[in-house]
């Protein structure tokens, strides 16, 4: 038997020059891609808390965005299968409705969270066409936000304090998502588009008045510019994920030593805006069920204990714990805290450690620059991977990216076809006699 051979295949993220679609039409194409865009942004509000309690928004959502990943080039459980950190603590937290304390706020969060994670990767098995997609997506996102600061088209856009929040539930979710937006809206337009959107991004976050967000903005740009430029620089992967870690090693050790300078300078009290406050509240809540939790998204909800211990020791406007650790202690306790860290450990190495060659170079700088977002920004805010919103749309896509890019498989030869077969044994019996 002849060895099998080693190909390696060309896929949507290793070919840059993969079309949109593959439509034969542009009209045809311009049109599914408007259509993909408006449903993305739709996911994205939702996940950022836009629809509120509207049951039935949300569980058609969840049921559209499983339709698309069930109908992607690549089928989802397959995808899963190949990435086991996610799909273990993804699955934990679905679990976890099992023994919630509110089974309905629960049920609603996993749905939140598994139609991001479908979305994800309906979007990481197409390739870049996609992204732009996500793009545009984006760009409505911020054209409507822009439109309700303008023209104040509701009091539903400004909310007590005259901040505003335009599409979002909160001032933090506008901010968080303009800063995960950003960089995507950097690297995938040209230079005069680049400069609009970074003027429209730069007035509605300071209208937003999140000062959180503004230092998840810094921390995500700072880190896709320095991986820009060592990638750039031909260093050997490995080399450059010690730099990037080295990087954000000696943020946090500033972030430790000059944390009260730090906050002079935001204005911010001592107690973060009485956040200390609620941790504590949250500490103390979550300390009855240490280990496995009480179900994602079964604590904080209209009349819950927790939410009322939250509000008394901070604002009746207040409805999260205002840190992302915290809210996946309360949903999964210690395990899934721990789930969590080895998720994001594990698609951390696997993304720094990858060869230039391995993803498309935009999308590893935004993956890049988006963790590093996610775990500065869960200190302050409530940044899971069920609220995450563009953050977790943009790990999800990055890790199916990673999985479903350019590397050798092993094929058997083809199998000669009966028909050939015969002839060529008719031909040699017809020669032997």
């Amino acid at each position: 038997m002849p060895k099998p051979r080693s190909i390696v295949r060309p896929t949507p993220w290793s070919d840059s020059r993969a079309r949109l679609g593959g439509a034969a039409e542009p009209s045809r194409a311009y049109a599914k891609e408007t259509v993909s865009a408006v449903f993305i942004a739709i996911v994205l509000l939702n996940a950022h808390g836009t629809f509120g309690t509207n049951r039935s928004v949300q569980f058609t959502i969840a049921a559209a965005s499983i339709c698309l990943a069930l109908l992607s080039r690549r089928r989802p459980l397959s995808t899963l299968k190949s990435l086991p950190a996610l799909t273990v603590f993804i699955a934990y937290l679905c679990a976890s409705i099992l023994w919630s304390s509110a089974v309905l706020p629960s049920l609603v969060a996993v749905l939140t969270m598994v139609s991001e994670l479908c979305v994800g990767l309906w979007i990481g098995s197409a390739g870049p066409s996609m992204v732009r997609t996500v793009v545009l997506s984006l760009q409505l996102l911020l054209l409507g936000s822009l439109g309700t600061a303008l023209f104040n088209a509701g009091a539903w856009t400004i909310d007590e304090r005259a901040y505003l929040v335009g599409l979002f539930s909160t001032k933090n979710e506008l901010g968080l998502f303009i800063a995960t937006a950003l960089p995507y809206l950097l690297v995938y337009t040209k230079k005069l588009a680049r400069l609009v959107w970074l003027t429209i991004s730069l007035y509605l976050l300071a209208l937003s008045g999140s000062q959180a967000s503004l230092v998840s903005s810094a921390f995500i740009l700072s880190t896709a510019l320095g991986a820009q430029w060592l990638y750039r620089a031909r260093r050997r992967a490995r080399a450059s994920a010690a730099i990037l870690i080295a990087y954000v090693g000696v943020a946090i050790w500033i972030m430790a030593n000059f944390f009260q300078q730090i906050l002079e300078l935001l204005g911010k009290d001592p107690t973060l805006n009485r956040r200390t406050d609620i941790w504590e509240a949250v500490v103390e809540y979550g300390s009855a069920t240490p280990w496995f939790g009480t179900g994602l998204g079964g604590q904080i909800y209209a009349g819950s204990e927790l939410l009322a211990n939250i509000q008394a020791v901070s604002s009746p406007t207040v409805h999260s714990t205002h840190n992302g650790y915290l809210t996946v202690f309360l949903a999964g306790g210690s395990v899934g805290v721990a789930l969590l860290v080895v998720t994001i450990s594990s698609f951390s190495v696997r993304l720094l450690c990858a060869e230039p060659t391995v993803l498309d170079a935009r999308l590893r700088l935004l993956a890049i620059g988006t963790t590093v977002g996610y775990i500065i920004s869960s200190l302050a805010e409530d940044v899971t991977l069920w609220r995450g919103g563009l953050m977790f749309l943009t790990i999800v896509i990055a890790r199916v990216a990673l999985e479903t890019s350019a590397r050798p498989t092993t094929e058997a030869p083809a199998r000669p076809r009966r028909r050939d077969v015969l002839a060529r044994s008719s031909l040699a019996r017809s020669e032997s006699v």
